[in-house]
């Protein structure tokens, strides 16, 4: 069984702050597309995609939907929180924008956010695209990302384009980068990911068919990224990346449900 607890004096904190800052009347969530922002800096923000239909949030990265839902917290202020994972928006409604931070309790109790949203009514876009004929990403990509600690990893990135939409990700020897969706402009990329856990940026250049970029994650993580087209490239096999840390037996031992001691090794065990 899983629990999930939401910092409500954090909560209370914020909400009292938001509502004494901003003087706002008490309007409804209008209903219909939203282009939602996690600030990182003054030059960077993570983009979100998320719709309002019928008091429900629903929160799209490329092929996946979330689904959530909102409660008003008083006159102007409301209230998210999103599934599975332990994190919360707080904001208040301005006329057609939202104002106010997200909460990611998993990494730490002050672990916050700026956020901000507008109403986009029907259009949906992620990040505004150029009129000109964009480079085309689509295929297989041999990828090296490269921390700030000099450590590196292979990926291998697999992008999906249609005209100027992208959409993709990034798969590792230890998992991937979950449902990556953004666009091309000109010879560059841009993708992102939001899914109350994980909150991803890509940005990145290509020349002469190679792309530099840079990774970040929340609101202060950031590595480097170079790729290179390579259909043909694969990662290690899951077994040849595990192994044995010691030669010594292992030995463990336990009491069962009717409070016997189990252990290992013994000869039912064998």
């Amino acid at each position: 069984m899983l629990l999930f607890f939401f910092h409500t004096s954090c909560v209370e904190n914020t909400v009292a702050s938001i509502g004494s800052n901003l003087n706002v009347k008490n309007n409804p969530i209008k209903e219909g597309c939203w282009l939602g922002k996690l600030i990182i800096d003054s030059n960077n923000f993570i983009p979100i995609n998320f719709s309002v239909i019928n008091e429900k949030m629903i929160f799209t990265n490329d092929s996946e939907k979330i689904h959530t839902s909102f409660k008003q917290l008083d006159s102007n202020s409301y209230q998210v929180n999103m599934p599975v994972f332990n994190s919360t928006f707080i904001f208040s409604l301005i006329n057609d924008s939202m104002k106010g931070y997200w909460f990611n309790y998993a990494k730490g109790d002050d672990y916050k956010m700026p956020f901000h949203a507008v109403f986009l009514g029907d259009d949906s876009y992620r990040f505004k695209v150029s009129k000109s004929e964009p480079y085309n990403f689509t295929g297989k990509w041999e990828v090296t990302f490269a921390s700030s600690d000099s450590s590196e990893f292979e990926a291998i990135g697999v992008f999906n384009q249609k005209k100027s939409a992208l959409s993709g990700s990034f798969i590792t020897e230890t998992g991937d980068y979950r449902f990556l969706e953004g666009v091309v402009k000109n010879d560059s990329l841009f993708l992102s990911c939001f899914d109350g856990a994980h909150a991803f940026l890509f940005k990145a250049v290509q020349k002469n068919n190679k792309i530099n970029g840079l990774f970040f994650s929340g609101k202060h993580y950031k590595e480097s990224w170079q790729a290179i087209k390579n259909e043909n490239f694969i990662l290690k096999n899951p077994d040849s990346i595990t192994s044995i840390a010691s030669n010594n037996n292992i030995t463990f031992s336990f009491p069962d449900l009717d409070s016997v001691m189990v252990g290992y090794p013994s000869e039912k065990y064998n």
